[in-house]
């Protein structure tokens, strides 16, 4: 491929990347720009950071190319490479980039979880600022999470942000998990010992909020704990670490392959909870436009396929789930 064909197609991935088109020929493209480009390059990394968000062997390719030379200075690309390393469970690597590049680095560690763990890997866990404990303690949080959502007699009831006709009853329970969306329009009420789920996109359009009543806080996205560059606008500065979750990758590229699209954070919820309980029963669901039966379509214009998303919670509502 010539330099003006690659910098062509480095362009396209961007636009369609930054559009969500995440049609079958975008991974395809990523593949040929990631082929053309010489590794640890400017649109080499571009390319692992679309093709990450549409194919779970994308990080396979970092085998080959973790201790290369750095072809790039541009700092955002660089803290993109050491997140995806620490996900890979490239860790030596990634302490070698990182250490090589420390300076360079200096304004991001203490906004990047993945930066900060770097920086203060060698204090023990107790000591290490909570941005780096977020990052330590991901796995176990989301495992928890999980688990607790898995068993059959908890209850679940998720709040959209679409008109809601009868309100649930909610009462003073630890065996019910509410969860809620973004800037939630709903004005109900939360006993004090309901557990409550906040689910938020992990970018600036939503400002952050307190977490110490909230049991969790979920991001949505593919895995965002190695996706987002900047978390400092996302977070309380007196952040509790082991309250926050990342939704796992293959709940994402599951829906990605079926809707050429980025999946809307209540289709991404009801997906995990129905993949971890088998089905929806016991979910009590209240003003999501994209359940089928719910009402008009949700029609506002943006990155998500609402038609193919209604057709894919078909397969959890054939099964008196609802």
């Amino acid at each position: 491929m010539n330099p003006l064909s690659r910098q062509a197609l480095h362009a396209s991935l961007l636009w369609r990347d930054y559009q969500g088109r995440y049609d079958r020929r975008l991974a395809a493209d990523c593949r040929r720009l990631l082929a053309a480009s010489t590794p640890l390059s400017a649109g080499w990394i571009d390319a692992l950071r679309t093709l990450r968000k549409l194919d779970p062997q994308a990080r396979d390719i970092l085998a080959a190319a973790a201790g290369q030379l750095l072809q790039t200075r541009s700092v955002p690309r660089l803290a993109f490479l050491l997140a995806c390393l620490l996900e890979a469970g490239q860790v030596d690597a990634a302490i070698a980039y990182f250490e090589a590049n420390r300076r360079r680095l200096a304004d991001l560690i203490e906004r990047n979880p993945a930066l900060c763990w770097l920086a203060h890997r060698d204090r023990p866990e107790a000591r290490q600022p909570a941005l780096a404990r977020l990052l330590q303690q991901a796995a176990q949080t989301r495992e928890a999470f999980a688990a607790w959502v898995a068993e059959p007699g908890h209850r679940i009831v998720v709040l959209g942000n679409g008109p809601i006709g009868t309100p649930p009853r909610l009462t003073d329970d630890a065996d019910t998990l509410v969860i809620d969306f973004n800037r939630p329009a709903h004005d109900l009420p939360l006993p004090a010992g309901t557990r409550h789920a906040w689910v938020r996109t992990p970018n600036t359009s939503v400002p952050p909020r307190g977490d110490h009543d909230i049991s969790w806080i979920v991001l949505t996205g593919n895995n965002s704990l190695y996706q987002r560059l900047d978390f400092s606008p996302l977070l309380p500065v007196d952040l509790a670490p082991d309250k926050y979750l990342f939704v796992p990758g293959s709940v994402w590229w599951e829906l990605v392959a079926a809707l050429e699209a980025p999946p809307s954070a209540g289709l991404i919820m009801l997906h995990w909870i129905a993949s971890l309980r088998g089905g929806l029963t016991g979910v009590e669901v209240h003003g999501c436009s994209i359940m089928p039966g719910a009402g008009d379509l949700n029609r506002k214009p943006g990155r998500h396929h609402w038609q193919r998303e209604r057709v894919f919670l078909q397969r959890w509502a054939s099964d008196d789930s609802w």
